[in-house]
C-alpha cells in the first residue's frame, strides 16, 4: 500500500506540477517505505536479532540526520519564497458562443459576499492590426471601482481582460455590474459567453445588452489573490517535530526489541 501511495503521489505531481515543497507531505510515507525495505532486506540476510535491531536503530539515526539537513536546507523554500494564490468568489467558466456587441453597451451583473480584487473575462480577436477600442468598467452601487481600456491592436485571437484593483470587501451579499462599451474603431470584438436556451448559467447575475436580458452570461472569473509563503515558520518545524518524534519511538522501539533479545 505504502508503495503505491508513493507510486501514484509522484505520477500525479509529475503530470500536474513539480516543486520540491510537494515533497514534505510523503516524508513520513517514505520513511515508513525504508523501514519496510530494511525490514525485507534482513528476511533475506540478516538472522541474528541483535545484529538486526542494531541496523535498525542505524537507519534511524541516518534517517534522522537526513531530516535535518532537508528541513535545514529547504527551510528558505517553504517559509520566505512568496507564491500567488487565487481564492474564486464568483465563477462561470462555461463557454459556447461568442458576442459581438456593436455600440450597444454590454451589462454584466453578479453577487459577491467576500472580498475580491480581481475580475477576467475573455474575447476574441480576429486581426491583430484591429482597430477595435473598448472600456470596461467595474462598478458597484457606490460608483466605480475599476476600469480599463481594451484595444484589439497586436492583441492575440484569444485574449483576456484582467480588472485589478484594491480589494473590495462586500457588505453581505452586494450586486455589483461590469459593463462593456465599444468607444471607437469600425472592426469588432466578440466576447466570450455561455447559452443553454432558457437555462441560466449564471443565476446571481444577469446579462443585457442595449436594456435587452439575455439568456446567456460572461465567461466571467472574479476572484481574491493573496501572496504569501507555502508554510508559516511555526508550522515548518512542527511538521519537522513530528517527524522526528516519529523517528525518536522507532528508535526506543528497536532498542527495547534489542534488550528482550539479549
Amino acid at each position: 500500500m505504502f508503495q503505491l501511495t508513493f507510486l501514484g503521489a509522484v505520477l500525479f505531481y509529475l503530470l500536474w506540477e513539480t516543486g520540491s515543497q510537494y515533497s514534505l507531505p510523503f516524508l513520513l510515507v517514505l520513511q515508513f517505505l525504508a523501514e519496510n525495505g530494511v525490514e525485507q532486506w534482513e528476511e533475506a540476510v540478516v538472522s541474528d536479532r541483535g545484529k538486526t535491531c542494531k541496523l535498525q536503530r542505524s537507519i534511524c539515526l541516518v534517517q534522522l540526520a537526513g531530516l535535518l539537513v532537508f528541513a535545514i536546507g529547504n527551510y528558505s523554500v517553504f517559509t520566505g519564497q512568496t507564491q500567488e494564490y487565487t481564492h474564486p468568489v464568483v465563477m462561470q467558466l462555461l463557454a459556447n458562443e461568442e458576442l459581438s456587441i456593436g455600440k450597444e453597451k454590454l451589462l454584466q451583473t453578479f453577487e459577491a459576499s467576500q472580498p475580491f480584487d480581481r475580475v477576467i473575462f475573455q474575447w476574441r480577436n480576429d486581426d491583430s492590426s484591429s482597430d477595435a477600442v473598448y472600456e470596461a468598467v467595474l462598478a458597484s452601487e457606490t460608483g466605480v471601482i475599476a476600469e480599463e481600456e481594451i484595444t484589439g491592436a497586436g492583441q492575440p485571437y484569444n485574449g483576456a481582460t484582467v480588472l485589478s484593483f484594491p480589494t473590495v470587501t462586500p457588505d453581505g451579499t452586494q450586486m455589483y455590474t461590469l459593463s462593456i462599451r465599444k468607444k471607437s474603431g469600425t472592426d469588432e470584438l466578440r466576447f466570450i459567453t455561455y447559452s443553454m436556451g432558457y437555462y441560466d448559467a449564471y443565476a446571481g447575475g444577469t446579462l443585457t445588452l442595449g436594456g435587452q436580458e439575455l439568456t446567456k452570461d460572461l465567461l466571467l472569473s472574479v476572484s481574491r489573490t493573496e501572496i504569501k509563503t507555502y508554510t508559516t515558520t511555526k508550522r515548518y518545524w512542527a511538521f519537522t517535530a513530528f517527524f522526528i518524534a516519529a523517528l525518536a519511538v522507532l528508535f526506543l522501539y528497536w532498542r527495547a526489541e534489542e534488550k528482550e533479545g539479549e
